[in-house]
């Protein structure tokens, strides 16, 4: 019995580690599995994943392409918005000198009828200095030889005044719009008194 005994025990034993390496070849055989079918699902998952950016890659570049006539269309615009600003500002800047040449010589011109105006001013007050005290006498003695008195404040067309005779005083109102120089004149002499 002994020997039945071990032998079970052998039996038995070899069975255990029959069933353990089954076991342990079972789990082999799934780890094998698993690391097949994970090795499986890294490749997929990098295919994807360079799919993925393959597909990013054509998209961006669609989008560049779709960009790119955009953006060079907004510079061509962009462009010739410059172009004709610039040109528009080069020919104010010719008008402007243009006018600016012509105001330099218009100043000059000032300048120079200034400078007239000034010689004439003086020679005018030089000849006021002798001529105006004359003017005052002439006038003077003309008032007191016709006794024609003037009346200043009267309009340019209008000649009015009075005579002073020694009886009375004559009022005088001409137009010279209707009446002539030579019936004004013969008029006032007509009014004077001769005192002689």
């Amino acid at each position: 019995m002994e020997q039945e005994d071990m032998y079970e025990d052998c039996v038995s034993h070899a069975g255990e580690a029959i069933l353990v390496i089954t076991t342990e070849q079972l789990e082999m055989t799934k780890i094998a599995e698993l690391q097949e079918l994970w090795e499986k699902i890294n490749i997929l998952k990098e295919k994807s994943n360079q799919k993925i950016k393959e597909d990013i890659e054509a998209l961006q570049s669609i989008l560049q392409e779709l960009e790119d006539p955009l953006e060079k269309s907004k510079l061509v615009d962009k462009e010739t918005e410059l172009t004709t600003r610039y040109e528009e500002t080069m020919k104010r800047l010719g008008t402007v000198s243009e006018e600016g040449q012509q105001l330099q010589s218009k100043v000059k011109l000032e300048e120079k009828e200034k400078e007239t105006c000034k010689k004439t001013l003086l020679d005018v007050t030089k000849n006021k200095s002798y001529s105006l005290p004359k003017a005052k006498y002439n006038v003077n003695l003309y008032c007191n030889i016709s006794n024609i008195r003037w009346q200043l404040d009267s309009t340019q067309d209008d000649i009015k005044g009075y005579v002073c005779k020694k009886s009375d005083v004559q009022p005088f109102s001409l137009d010279t719009k209707q009446h002539s120089k030579f019936y004004v004149s013969n008029y006032l002499w007509d009014l004077m008194e001769e005192d002689w």
